[in-house]
């Protein structure tokens, strides 16, 4: 996320302030903003993401059709966002 900003503290305990690049992913671990989800809500989170890997990812059934990928970018402009993109899972155990 571009110029996402955390306040934390680094392992030894010092107070940490950091903004994140445009390629960054963010922050990670006990940083991250929001619950975590239940290994059940991930699966189906993960089985979203992968249907849309098959509809509009690089080698998916869309980008084979005509003008495929441009109607994918248009897709992804009305919707707001990417139709795929990067995902990274962070995994807590309990």
């Amino acid at each position: 996320m571009p110029q996402t900003q955390i306040a934390t503290t680094t392992r030894g305990g010092d107070p940490l302030y950091y903004v994140f690049g445009d390629s960054a992913s963010g922050p990670f671990g006990d940083d991250l903003s929001g619950p975590w989800l239940s290994y059940d809500q991930c699966l189906g989170e993960y089985r979203r993401i992968f249907a849309r890997y098959r509809l509009f990812g690089d080698n998916a059934i869309l980008s084979h059709l005509p003008g495929g990928k441009e109607s994918t970018r248009l897709l992804g402009w009305v919707c707001g966002k990417p139709m795929v993109g990067w995902y990274d899972t962070h995994a807590k155990l309990e």
